[in-house]
């Protein structure tokens, strides 16, 4: 029986120096207001299927390998385009955020 000899690895690690405090805070802050800048842009939509209606909307997002909101979203373009409805539009022309 033939055995390999063992071979010993070596591995040069750096750690940097640590960051200064200040350096996270307005690392985290800053990160703070992009995010919330990136938030603001959204629309919040909730639905509230059955529960066995969710499982099953749940299973399929899976299935596709797909999130669940990815999943949801593809189904109401995909109507909203079979419609004829435009996939955009103006938040004014919708009467909605002060407009009429």
């Amino acid at each position: 029986m033939h055995m390999e000899p063992r071979r010993q690895i070596l591995y040069n690690i750096i750690i940097p120096s640590a960051p200064k405090w200040g350096d996270i805070m307005a690392l985290s802050e800053k990160k703070a207001i992009t995010d919330k800048r990136h938030q603001d842009k959204l629309d919040k939509i909730k639905i509230q299927p059955y529960k066995n209606q969710g499982a099953a909307i749940r299973a399929a997002a899976k299935e596709n390998g797909e999130s669940l909101q990815g999943y949801i979203l593809a189904a109401v373009y995909a109507r909203m385009e079979q419609e004829g409805q435009p996939l955009e539009i103006d938040p004014a022309e919708s009467g909605e955020e002060g407009g009429l």
